[in-house]
């Protein structure tokens, strides 16, 4: 696609995910209460490039419907970092989509990754203990265009596929 057009997306290829430097002090949330807004946390490594790639990310929707929080990613096979702000999330059940703009870059990343651009991901939240499925998190969408309706529309339409190690809390 044209990427001066209304719909062009490009990714980071799959090097470079969404693997968030895990200093983002993501504890596990508390049990869901009555009328707790949405949220999603977690860190862990991704594999990735013959290395572990770490991410990081929180989000939580406020009862006046604004979003806040932080994605944290380093590449470790480019020694590379982006953060975002996040200010947009969608959760639907174990899934949540997160979007926002990416606040600061480090490392060797492709020149298109600029602060001020916008980028959508995706996490699944597959439960706790020995015996459950690793939580998964999908590619970082990086979007060459600003993005118009809720992070939801933006993400892409496979579910998360690379499994994280470590752990993601997602409660709707």
């Amino acid at each position: 696609m044209d990427a001066n057009r209304g719909g062009a997306r490009r990714t980071l290829a799959p090097a470079v995910l969404l693997a968030i430097l895990l200093a983002a002090a993501v504890a596990p949330a508390p049990p869901a209460a009555a009328g707790q807004p949405p949220r999603a946390a977690g860190g862990g490594t991704v594999a990735e490039g013959g290395e572990r790639s770490t991410v990081a990310f929180n989000a939580v929707r406020h009862r006046d419907g604004t979003v806040t929080g932080h994605l944290v990613y380093h590449y470790r096979a480019g020694d590379a970092s982006v953060h975002l702000d996040v200010d947009c999330l969608d959760v639907a059940g174990t899934r949540a989509v997160l979007g926002g703009r990416v606040a600061k870059v480090s490392g060797d990343l492709p020149p298109f990754i600029t602060e001020g651009l916008e980028a959508v991901f995706q996490v699944e939240d597959n439960g706790e203990g020995a015996g459950a499925p690793p939580d998964r998190v999908s590619d970082l969408l990086f979007l060459v265009f600003d993005r118009t309706g809720d992070c939801h529309t933006l993400a892409p339409e496979t579910p998360p596929r690379r499994p994280l190690r470590g752990n993601v809390d997602v409660r709707p």
